[in-house]
């Protein structure tokens, strides 16, 4: 089904009429006839206008169930959970140090409750609700990720707070060096091979503009390890265990 059809089902089920889903909506009723036709693509605003209306989800008239997500490579595995942490889906907590960073040793993720509520994780032996448990990693370098993003991401989000509906000047250049410095750290652990094996292979000046300071001692002491590698080639077939 395309995005018009499913509006006309769900319209349907509703028992609701183009006019009224229109009044509901504030869209014009012959933009609805044309969604409904395949005459006008909704924008994602009109989608979520519609089916707040309808009462059903977003993915229920846009079709994105189909979405797929590679997670074969660790990068991937990343951009995922940092796509279910935005979201709201899972949360990272843990004790926090002196620069308001959580520590590694001490990360965990929970699961959203209004979600776990509904599990349960079983054993041959065993079973507890997933909302009184909590996931942690038996790879290092992600809860090392998430303790840099989490303070990043903190960071960009009380800056966005101080300066709400109308930032002064010096408000919104904090706010769009924050939201940089995030974005630079999502691309850092997608893009750039610091968190793939040793024998990953890439040309070392790649990385001639990275400055440590913006991403913490984490990615420098991976950096680092990685250039070690690159001066030993004989070396070059181990693993990283960072």
């Amino acid at each position: 089904m395309d995005i018009g059809e499913r509006i006309k089902f769900c319209r349907k089920h509703r028992g609701m009429t183009q006019d009224r889903l229109a009044e509901e909506t504030g869209i014009h009723p012959v933009s609805i006839r044309k969604y409904e036709t395949g005459k006008m693509v909704p924008k994602p605003e009109q989608i979520e206008r519609i089916a707040k209306a309808l009462n059903v989800t977003y993915s229920a008239i846009s079709g994105d169930y189909d979405v797929v997500f590679p997670v074969g490579r660790f990068p991937e595995v990343i951009s995922l959970l940092m796509m279910l942490f935005h979201s709201g889906i899972i949360t990272i907590e843990g004790e926090k140090n002196g620069e308001q960073k959580i520590e590694p040793s001490t990360a965990k993720m929970k699961v959203n409750p209004s979600i776990a509520r509904f599990f349960n994780v079983e054993s041959s032996n065993a079973k507890i609700a997933l909302e009184q448990g909590w996931l942690t990693a038996n790879d290092p370098r992600i809860m090392n990720f998430f303790s840099e993003y989490e303070a990043v991401v903190s960071a960009y989000e009380q800056a966005v707070r101080e300066g709400k509906e109308h930032p002064s000047e010096e408000q919104e250049q904090v706010i769009q060096q924050r939201k940089q410095k995030m974005e630079k750290t999502q691309m850092l652990m997608q893009l750039k091979p610091l968190v793939l094996p040793m024998d990953f292979d890439y040309d070392i000046e790649t990385d001639g503009d990275y400055n440590p300071e913006d991403y913490g001692p984490v990615f420098a002491e991976m950096l680092e390890e990685k250039r070690k590698r690159q001066r030993n080639p004989e070396e070059k077939n181990e693993k990283s265990t960072i």
